[in-house]
């Protein structure tokens, strides 16, 4: 009895922290996992839309979920162990954003990846919660604290035209800094292989005066054998053209020998037949080429309509199917957080 009140006490000291210290996270089912629904439909998929489409033109991955209770947890590590187990945010960007709501213990935060910390300062993210979300929800108004939060957070990480700006001079002082180098590597080849053909030139200028008059033995030789080899090629094109003409001459003395003997009436079908046989063979020949054409017609077309079909519709999200996931992101606890 003794021996089994310590072990019972040892599992108890060992295996509660464990099991206390790992959320239950929920299923990433779409851009907003409202499990409290806080937001009525036609809002929650009008507001779907907007944050996928935000997704689409800055890469950026917003994610609004609400909970029922942190279940122990301080909301701050609730937030960036839940952006790290969705992986939200484009791997090696990671500009994943999560928007969280715990009713129970009445807690808003708003948790950022690791790229879009410069952005979303944690000052901002403050800001955005106590001017744009907390009045709402203070009033009850849950959806719209969801939706004006959103929203604000949406506007401040979009890139605007002035960041666009910044972006592209630094892309183009990066560019610069690379052609420079590119540059001073290749001068550097450039230099390295004048000095070798410089080396090497003068070794074949020696090697050429050296062997002058062997390479013009060996060029006379050469001469001459291509020259012989050319004549007996040419006696061997004569003699199968020779061939080849007198076996015709014989078949065709050989045909006219034949039909000689023939009678009218048997040389007259027999003309007829060879005539028949010459027109069946080009008949064929026609046919062949005409289902070739039809099938390089064919094709064609399939090819052009294809080319031509107007693309896929864009697919919409749909909450009910689970083809919504995270990017591969990491999230390192930016943000802020706030009671109402």
């Amino acid at each position: 009895m003794r021996l089994t009140g310590i072990i019972a006490l040892l599992c108890a000291v060992t295996c509660t922290p464990a099991i206390a210290g790992t959320p239950n996270f929920p299923k990433l089912t779409g851009p907003v996992v409202d499990l409290l629904d806080e937001v009525p439909a036609d809002v929650e998929r009008k507001l779907s839309a907007d944050l996928l489409s935000f997704q689409k033109k800055t890469g950026h991955q917003l994610v609004v979920v609400t909970l029922p209770s942190l279940a122990g947890q301080e909301i701050k590590d609730y937030g960036y162990q839940l952006g790290r187990h969705w992986a939200l945010g484009r791997k090696g960007v990671d500009d994943g954003i999560i928007l969280i709501h715990s009713i129970k213990e009445r807690k808003i935060r708003i948790e950022v990846g690791y790229g879009l910390e410069p952005i979303i300062t944690d000052a901002l993210a403050s800001q955005i919660i106590s001017d744009r979300i907390k009045p709402a929800f203070k009033s009850g108004n849950f959806a719209q604290g969801i939706i004006d939060g959103s929203n604000e957070i949406m506007r401040a990480a979009a890139i605007t035209p002035q960041r666009k700006a910044e972006s592209d001079t630094r892309l183009k002082a990066m560019q610069n800094l690379h052609a420079q180098e590119s540059l001073a590597l290749a001068e550097n080849v450039i230099a390295f292989i004048v000095g070798a053909f410089a080396l090497g030139g003068g070794a074949i200028g020696i090697w050429l005066f050296a062997t002058r008059k062997q390479r013009a033995a060996r060029r006379k030789y050469e001469i001459a054998a291509a020259l012989a080899a050319q004549r007996e090629r040419d006696a061997r094109l004569e003699a199968a053209r020779i061939a080849e003409r007198n076996a015709r001459a014989a078949a065709a003395r050989s045909s006219q020998e034949m039909l000689d003997r023939m009678s009218p009436a048997d040389r007259q079908a027999f003309v007829e037949r060879e005539a028949a046989a010459r027109r069946a063979a080009t008949r064929a020949a026609e046919d062949a080429a005409r289902r070739r054409r039809a099938d390089i017609e064919a094709r064609d077309a399939q090819a052009e309509k294809e080319y031509r079909s107007p693309p896929s519709p864009t697919v919409t999200f749909d909450s009910s199917a689970d083809d919504y996931s995270g990017g591969g992101g990491s999230f390192g606890g930016g943000g802020a957080d706030d009671t109402y």
